[in-house]
């Protein structure tokens, strides 16, 4: 049983704060608090220092000093404040996928959580009679998306040309890898801060020549010549081993807009502008799969976009930044008015079980999504829409074969097999694709549990049934599940929750290097 931080609580009562004043100074949902005071997670380094700065305490005063006992996994996530390291040097505000390997293991090191999403939770939640904010602030004083900082600056010509022919001509084998990877400084208006860093490895890199270096370089699409070239930097060279590290200052998506990687061996003095258009100069090439299947459909690339970029019918309900941000940002969300629900009702009264009612409106309404949410609401409910209309619209869970669009774990799904067919698939990305679709469909089952549990919930008419308060704690359980994971008291395997589906997903955009063969 986690032991309750009393000494947390104990500074924000003194000065008569509730737990949502508390969580608006520090700009996280006020949920959080009440998992640092029940003593169900540890608050990260970033967040321990801004309750310091709050209560004016040391980390020891707040009884947030790491012991022996206490299981560092269980952490808040870092927010949109937090700093931004390279991915090349992670820190706890990013939890990447490890290298690929031989026989990559979908159990992801429990190290430090996934960096929280921008508005995770719903962006608009009705106020209530007690002033208790069921929000945190939108981080987003986010400027207007900016303009890109690199231009296109490959000239007429030579720099077509370059753009449109730098596929290998013969075969080669795979020399090292490009991982696209996610700062977490994301934003529910845009496809930002997802894939948008890359970590490059080559082992076994011979030096340069004398006075040149290794450059490494972005590329468009062989067909969008004006989408920009992005220069990555030099190419590190120790131990043999080449390495390069980018996030895009502008949290620009990089999958969006790049697919293939040029490395060439240039002058070492003076930084070029362009990728030389001399082939002589290329040493290293790689990109992502773009045939289509016999038949028609959708590319290897098409498919990551889909999972990670922008996938054409959310954006259709101005949902941007592809399908496994929204799975994350929804499931977080239900996982937030579960506790919210159960916490209402414990406090007891009739306006906080009111409340109670409407958290489960609003759980139902992300799991159903709005066009389906009023099968599982009895008829004497006026108000069956409580979250944002747009956070809403789509939902978790499948209810019809023809749903358009599909809920977001069926949708998922679809494109993980499609990714497994696609031309160019590597067995890499059919184990892990065939991990994850195995990982949500046990998230499927426990998302399905909390479902029948707000529908009974929803149904009650008795305010003081016994059943509702075993209910309420099924369904915050089964929340927790379903976003954090759960070990199998069986077999002690961890069977994943959303977070580290949201990760693996992400593993997928990894680009095998090649030597270039002109």
């Amino acid at each position: 049983m986690p032991t309750p931080n009393v000494l947390l609580r104990h500074e924000r009562q003194l000065r008569g704060w509730s737990q949502a004043h508390l969580a608006e100074q520090i700009d996280v949902p006020d949920y959080y608090i009440s998992r640092w005071e029940r003593g169900e997670v540890l608050p990260s380094p970033y967040y321990q220092q801004k309750l310091c700065e709050v209560f004016g305490k040391t980390a020891e005063e707040l009884g947030m000093l790491q012991t022996k006992g206490a299981i560092l996994l269980n952490r808040e996530p870092e927010t949109n404040d937090g700093p931004i390291t390279s991915p090349g040097n992670p820190s706890p505000l990013v939890d990447q996928l490890p290298f690929p390997q031989e026989h990559p293991s979908f159990q992801l090191p429990h190290t430090s959580p996934v960096p929280p999403v921008a508005m995770a939770v719903p962006t608009s939640f009705p106020s209530s009679s007690i002033q208790k904010p069921r929000q945190p602030r939108q981080r987003g004083k986010f400027l207007a998306l900016l303009v890109l900082v690199l231009v296109i600056l490959i000239a007429a010509g030579l720099g077509t040309l370059l753009l449109t022919r730098t596929s290998p001509s013969t075969a080669n084998s795979v020399v090292g890898h490009l991982y696209f990877l996610s700062s977490g400084q994301t934003s529910d208006t845009s496809s930002m801060g997802v894939a948008d860093a890359v970590q490059l490895n080559l082992p076994s890199l011979p030096d340069p020549s004398v006075g040149k270096s290794y450059y490494a370089w972005l590329l468009p699409d062989e067909n969008k010549v004006e989408n920009p070239v992005v220069l990555l930097g030099k190419v590190v060279i120790s131990a043999g081993t080449g390495t390069v590290s980018y996030s895009d200052p502008q949290h620009t998506n990089l999958l969006a807009i790049t697919s293939r990687l040029l490395i060439t061996e240039q002058d070492a003095t003076v930084t070029p502008l362009n990728p030389s258009p001399d082939r002589s100069d290329w040493r290293y090439f790689g990109q992502f799969p773009q045939t289509i299947p016999p038949g028609g459909g959708y590319s290897l690339l098409d498919h990551l976009r889909h999972l990670l970029a922008e996938d054409p019918k959310l954006k259709a309900n101005h949902l941007p930044g592809g399908l496994a941000i929204w799975l994350y940002r929804n499931t977080q969300a239900i996982y937030g008015w579960s506790i919210t629900a159960r916490d209402d009702w414990q406090a007891g009264g009739s306006a906080n079980v009111s409340l109670m009612s409407q958290d489960v409106i609003r759980v139902l309404d992300y799991l159903d999504g709005i066009p389906y949410v009023g099968q599982d609401l009895p008829a004497t409910i006026v108000s069956p829409v409580l979250v944002d209309s747009r956070m809403g619209r789509i939902g978790l869970l499948q209810f019809n074969p023809l749903q358009n669009p599909p809920g977001y774990l069926d949708h998922i799904v679809l494109h993980l097999n499609g990714l497994t067919s696609s031309p160019g698939a590597n067995s890499f990305l059919q184990q892990r694709a065939a991990q994850i679709i195995a990982a949500i469909n046990t998230v499927n089952g426990w998302l399905e549990q909390i479902r029948q549990d707000a529908k009974q919930l929803a149904a009650m008419l008795d305010e003081h049934q016994q059943q509702a308060l075993t209910l309420l704690n099924d369904m915050a359980t089964k929340a927790s599940f379903a976003l954090n994971g759960e070990s199998n008291p069986v077999t002690g395997n961890m069977q994943e929750g959303v977070e580290r589906i949201y990760q693996a997903i992400q593993s997928l955009a990894t680009m095998d290097i090649m030597r270039y063969r002109g």
